[in-house]
């Protein structure tokens, strides 16, 4: 079970630090701080709004960091020029790095070309996580295929118990 949850929450972080590099980066940073206290309700700046809060009914799943139980996870991973120009792999990058350090899961990168997707699906056992930038063509046969083949499986019935809220942001801002 903890490596399910371990395993979604790492996925969870790759969608999230995989979309936070898609706004706008011609936006200006320099806001001038306000005093929320003064502002009616609804009036917030675009992108401001105050988090929701999980759902109330919601399993809550006590977690602490890094994790007692030592947990080794392989990641399948196509390979990176913008990586590769800076260090040997994804293990020796600063984010990496400390992500394991943060969370006490030790990863085993396995990295193979973009064009070569299809070979961890091959590999028997599979790594834990196959993270894809285009799931269509990295299966053969596309997403619907490999959900049919049991290769993925879809995450939504996990997130209640342990992603309430990741589940919460998907339903408030749905991509």
């Amino acid at each position: 079970m903890k490596k399910k949850i371990v395993s979604l929450m790492l996925i969870a972080i790759m969608v999230l630090s995989a979309l936070a590099g898609c706004g706008d980066q011609n936006k200006e940073t320099t806001a001038a701080p306000t005093d929320k206290g003064t502002e009616a309700p609804g009036t917030e700046a675009p992108g401001t709004e105050a988090p929701t809060d999980a759902p109330t009914d919601a399993p809550k799943v006590e977690v602490t960091y890094p994790l007692e139980e030592k947990v080794k996870l392989t990641i399948g991973i196509p390979s990176s020029a913008n990586v590769t120009a800076i260090c040997s792999g994804y293990a020796e990058t600063p984010f990496f790095k400390e992500l394991q350090k943060r969370t006490g899961v030790e990863l085993e990168f396995v990295e193979v070309a973009s064009k070569d997707m299809n070979l961890l699906f091959a590999q028997d056992p599979m790594p834990d996580i196959i993270y894809s930038h285009n799931m269509a063509t990295s299966y053969p046969g596309g997403i619907a295929t490999a959900l049919e083949d049991k290769v993925i499986i879809p995450i939504t019935e996990y997130l209640d118990e342990c992603a309430p809220d990741y589940k919460a942001v998907m339903e408030a801002k749905p991509v």
